[in-house]
């Protein structure tokens, strides 16, 4: 019995000492699901397809586009990747967490103009404080104090205008209609 129940105490202080030193890669992919649970929670099903479209376009796409130039010009750098690092260069979940959270940003963004304002604010803060996080938990460097929350604002402004404009509608529209297999038709929803 004491056997069992000293073996049982190693077991317990291990199991303690693995989740201190958890890798801290793993970081991006809990935030990414956690992103992905707001996505889940916040867009209604049917138009999941269409705001999925606008967050890759808009989000996947300019983050990778926008952490090659900021990473060739020394600005950004992101560390402890581990096994998700794609050439040195960017977390694999980094595109997959944007892609979602550009989905909730164009759902969510408000029909009044008058809003607009305070809404990108209030996005690009968030990325900011989300920045500082990460470089506290040591994932990403950046220089300049406030380098994240300008290129959030200029970004989530962009997209905003784009999006309120529509001009990748013509791009995204054939995606947009084409009806997957076994799928409800959401094309009344636009």
């Amino acid at each position: 019995m004491v056997y069992l129940i000293s073996g049982f105490l190693r077991l317990v202080k291990l199991r303690r000492e693995e989740v201190r030193t958890m890798d801290i890669s793993y970081i991006y992919m809990i935030f990414s699901f956690m992103v992905g649970i707001a996505y889940l929670l916040l867009i209604p099903k049917e138009q999941y397809k269409r705001y999925l479209l606008y967050g890759i376009t808009f989000g996947s796409i300019v983050d990778v586009i926008l952490v090659a130039i900021l990473t060739y010009m020394g600005l950004l750098e992101y560390k402890n990747m581990g096994a998700f690092s794609i050439f040195g260069i960017i977390s694999s979940w980094a595109p997959i967490s944007w892609g979602l959270t550009f989905s909730i940003f164009f759902y969510l963004m408000p029909k009044r103009k008058s809003f607009l304002l305070a809404y990108i604010l209030s996005f690009a803060a968030l990325g900011q404080i989300i920045g500082i996080v990460f470089q506290n938990y040591g994932l990403i460097e950046y220089r300049g104090r406030f380098l994240l929350f300008f290129v959030f604002l200029v970004w989530y402004a962009v997209a905003a205008w784009a999006y309120q404009r529509e001009l990748q509608f013509y791009l995204l529209r054939p995606a947009i209609q084409k009806k997957l297999h076994h799928e409800d038709s959401d094309d009344d929803i636009l």
